[in-house]
């Protein structure tokens, strides 16, 4: 009696490694930081967007609010002690959230 041959999807094995991270102090303070700019700024984009449709319905694009960052960085300093990365990805979050909503 013969063995009977496995395809390549049972012999597939799933591995999983849990990490635990422990930020500095200094790094705690700028990962908070980053969330509370994060969280300002997408809604500050998303009144933006809700005034501009009831009032004009007109939409505000992506493109428009990513470069209204340099100058909110200059009217609001606090924005710029955190990654200008992460703050356009707020306006990309947005935007997708936005999409994925079918608005």
């Amino acid at each position: 009696m013969g063995r009977k041959k496995r395809s390549r999807q049972e012999h597939k094995q799933t591995f999983g490694l849990v990490v635990q991270l422990y930020p500095t102090k200094e790094q705690e303070v700028l990962i908070h930081k980053s969330f509370g700019c994060r969280r300002f700024v997408y809604n500050m984009f998303l009144a933006q967007r809700s005034k501009a449709w009831t009032r004009r319905k007109d939409s505000v694009t992506y493109g428009t609010q990513k470069g209204m960052l340099p100058a909110m960085k200059k009217r609001m300093p606090f924005l710029s002690e955190v990654d200008s990365t992460a703050l356009q990805e707020t306006a990309k979050d947005l935007k997708e959230g936005l999409r994925k909503l079918g608005a």
